[in-house]
This record gives structure tokens, C-alpha cells and sequence, in this order.
């Protein structure tokens, strides 16, 4: 990644806000769709698209 280059993440609290507390009150965040796997295996953003 060049130096002017910066990654950005969206996260959203769930489709009606159910997870406010977590997310904001607790600075936590969480992935919750099982099916997503161990993202801590992909190595760059296009990897990433595919999962």
C-alpha cells in the first residue's frame, strides 16, 4: 500500500440498530454471519472481496 494510501473500514450496528450498545458503548465490533470464515487469512482487499 503507497504512503497517501489509507483502509477503511464500514461497519454497521445490524439492520436496526441492535447492536448500538456493543458497538458504541463497549468499543466493540463483531462479525456475525458464520459463514464468513477466519478473515484473519486473507492477506489484501481482493482477497477479502472473495470471501
Amino acid at each position: 500500500m503507497a504512503d497517501n494510501e489509507k483502509t477503511v473500514w464500514r461497519i454497521h450496528t445490524g439492520r436496526t440498530g441492535d447492536a448500538d450498545n456493543l458497538f458504541f458503548k463497549k468499543n466493540h465490533i463483531a462479525i456475525g454471519w458464520t459463514k464468513m470464515g477466519d478473515l484473519s487469512l486473507t492477506k489484501n482487499y481482493l482477497q477479502l472481496k472473495m470471501f
